[in-house]
């Protein structure tokens, strides 16, 4: 039992692990494209306010540029706190005694007769286990 614990507890946290970090790691490839996007969007000088409460079609397009890049780096690091939240889990579960073994039910066959009576009538019932 001790065993088959440890196992099952090693392969759900690590795959939860591996998981959080895939995800991580995607957006944040991800994320250093849009800020490829970001810098090659840049209007005028490039400073931050050139932009400032403008309408135009190229400072929308980095407007838009630039939400993507936030939200590509905000799922990074959720996906970066599921990975180590998930490994120090894990870690901590591992360090944990195993569970102790559950009884056996007895599973030998019996049955009970119980009778039973109604405004209707009555009669006889049978349970058990066969």
């Amino acid at each position: 039992m001790s065993r088959s614990w440890r196992l099952g507890t090693l392969l759900v946290g690590g795959g939860v692990t591996l998981g959080g970090l895939g995800i991580g790691l995607a957006m944040t490839a991800a994320a250093n494209g849009a800020s490829s996007s970001v810098d090659a969007l840049r209007v005028g000088d490039g400073s931050p306010s050139a932009c400032y409460r403008s309408k135009t079609g190229p400072c929308e397009a980095l407007a838009e540029a630039v939400t993507e890049m936030e939200t590509f780096t905000a799922v990074a690091g959720i996906g970066y706190a599921i990975a180590i939240s998930a490994a120090v889990g894990t870690s901590l579960l591992l360090l944990l005694p195993p569970p102790p073994p559950r009884p056996r039910a007895s599973l030998r066959p019996s049955a009970r007769v119980t009778p039973w009576f109604g405004p209707g009538g009555g009669g006889v019932g049978v349970v058990g286990v066969f």
